[in-house]
């Protein structure tokens, strides 16, 4: 029999074996988002207005915040503004007002020819919270928390399985550049920061956006990027610590079960529909911040600045170096969405680069290259 003294002494080494026993059954801290928090209203941003876009017929649907005021006829550019973790896409609206406004002063853009929009990727805590009304009655789309930013499926609304945040971008692109709708648009820019662009990334190889306008999309400052081997640019030590390192949404494995529809079985296919679209990297040289991800994104970098640069010299190892249609600028900016996107070069990008008019901004290089003179040894398991 085991005295209460010894029973004492041992309980806490038993509640250490389980705790420990715990951490390693669950998910990694990357695929296991917090889904608690949530907004309890959806606040206003001064010229917008809410506007349902319909997802998979009238089934679904999502949330934007979009422009009050405009003229079909006269819209030429749409910007969709993708926003972070945050979830607040009223700041990315803002942020897009800003932009338009500074390049309208600084290259002499139209501001009436521009459609701005921030879609509301909603988490199921936005739900819990009072966000989303009591039976959804607009059946808005909304996902467990950070899992829209890999294209994953939605949680509500009721009744309705396997909507992709893919899907909802597809639906959101083909509602802005219909022409019966906005008869002289030609040019739909998807553009991300952060988990934002994370989101860009990703979607940029498997979306399947249908549209006669030329998309672009701008990536701004990652938390992290799409692998399509086990190569990263780290010590083989770290990927070992890393055991799903190689999974979906940080490498190709389990494409399928993760992305369901989305997925595609050779990882070679999205590549090269990758390498086919007009990639803009915003890349902050003050950029060094983690952001709140596992092991999975560390194996690609410890922070935002050394992820992007890891991730450029990956893709440089391939057959045709870095991709043609692709570009990158560095420019002077810390973890800041609002100055990463008024930068001059960014407003290029979102206003107006036009690769079928023959008008394309060189990358922004301060040390001539396309990695900034960053070199990177990569490992495998």
């Amino acid at each position: 029999m085991v005295s209460p003294r010894r029973s004492a002494a041992f309980l806490p080494l038993l509640l250490v074996a389980l705790l420990v026993l715990v951490l390693q059954a669950s998910p990694a801290k990357a695929d296991n988002p917090d889904s608690a928090w949530g907004w309890s209203t959806i606040k206003p941003a001064s010229g917008s207005e809410q506007v349902t876009v319909p997802v998979r017929g009238s089934s679904a649907s999502i949330l934007t915040l979009m422009d009050s005021s405009y003229t079909a006829s006269k819209i030429k550019t749409v910007l969709i503004q993708v926003h972070g973790h945050g979830r607040d896409p009223w700041n990315y609206y803002n942020h897009n007002t800003a932009a338009r406004s500074k390049a309208e002063s600084s290259l002499g853009v139209d501001p009436s020819t521009v459609l701005s929009i921030a879609p509301f990727f909603m988490g199921i805590g936005d739900k819990n919270n009072g966000a989303i009304p009591e039976g959804n009655p607009s059946n808005w789309l909304c996902f467990e928390g950070d899992y829209w930013a890999g294209g994953y499926s939605n949680l509500c609304p009721d009744g309705v399985q396997g909507v992709s945040s893919f899907e909802a971008m597809d639906a959101l692109v083909a509602w802005a550049s219909n022409r019966s709708r906005f008869p002289n648009v030609d040019r739909v820019v998807i553009s991300g920061h952060s988990l934002g662009g994370q989101f860009v990334q990703r979607y940029a190889h498997f979306g399947r956006p249908s549209t006669s306008a030329e998309l672009h999309f701008w990536v701004g400052n990652a938390a992290s990027f799409l692998y399509y081997s086990k190569d990263r640019p780290v010590p083989l030590a770290d990927l070992t610590a890393c055991k799903a390192y190689n999974r979906y949404l940080y490498g190709s494995a389990a494409l399928s079960d993760r992305l369901g529809a989305y997925g595609v079985g050779d990882i070679g296919a999205a590549q090269s529909t990758y390498n086919s679209r007009n990639v803009h990297l915003g890349i902050g040289l003050q950029d060094h911040a983690a952001g709140v991800l596992g092991c999975e994104a560390k194996v690609q970098g410890s922070g935002h600045y050394e992820r992007a640069t890891g991730y450029i010299n990956y893709l440089r190892q391939f057959k045709g170096g870095f991709p043609s249609r692709h570009t990158v600028d560095y420019v002077t900016s810390s973890h800041d969405a609002r100055t990463m996107l008024t930068k001059k070069v960014t407003l290029q990008r979102l206003f107006t680069d036009y690769y079928a008019k023959g008008i394309k901004t060189p990358s922004t290089l301060p040390n001539g290259s396309i990695n900034n003179g960053v070199q990177s040894t990569f490992a495998r398991t």
